[in-house]
């Protein structure tokens, strides 16, 4: 936030979702230093999500590197997909494998630095942002429970009934 207020003063950060508290407090600081500038909400109702998913203009999506979470995709990335926010993502985790592959949105390092370049870069491209904003949601379609159920059910059956193995690839 400090390296893109100089450019951005109307810029905002909110952030949703659970927290443990002792996590919470180590940041209070950084939040009390930008008070105008983020919303921590915590546990939020789901229409209070969908209602700020629609006003954001990225998701986020960067953590620091960990074995147990770059090879998971949160949730929250396909819910950036459906509302059309373009993401950012950790490079090297698979929320940024598919973003970057998909072309709906951008990955980086997880630096204050690497982070505020790439928010740069992405909104500096408006031609760019309006094509991974349109391409979420047809990601996300993809990625309905009942077409990734589907898939696994033609999985299971193909390799019950002797089926083509190209199915695993």
């Amino acid at each position: 936030m400090q390296h893109l207020l100089p450019e951005v003063p109307d810029l905002r950060l909110t952030v949703i979702g659970p927290c443990e508290d002792a996590y919470r407090r180590s940041l209070a600081p950084r939040i009390a230093a930008l008070a105008d500038h983020v919303d921590w909400r915590g546990d939020t109702s789901r229409d209070e999500v969908a209602a700020a998913l629609d006003a954001a203009s990225i998701g986020l999506a960067t953590f620091q590197p960990h074995p147990l979470r770059i090879h998971a995709t949160p949730l929250k990335v396909m819910e950036y997909l459906v509302s059309g926010l373009p993401v950012i993502a950790l490079e090297g985790s698979e929320a940024g494998d598919i973003v970057a592959a998909s072309g709906t949105g951008l990955t980086c390092k997880t630096t204050a630095l690497e982070i505020a370049s790439t928010v740069r870069r992405m909104l500096g491209d408006p031609v760019g942002y309006a094509r991974m904003s349109e391409a979420g949601p047809l990601l996300a379609a993809d990625h309905e429970w009942s077409k990734v159920l589907d898939r696994e059910y033609a999985l299971v059956t193909g390799m019950v009934q002797g089926g083509p193995q190209e199915v695993l690839a």
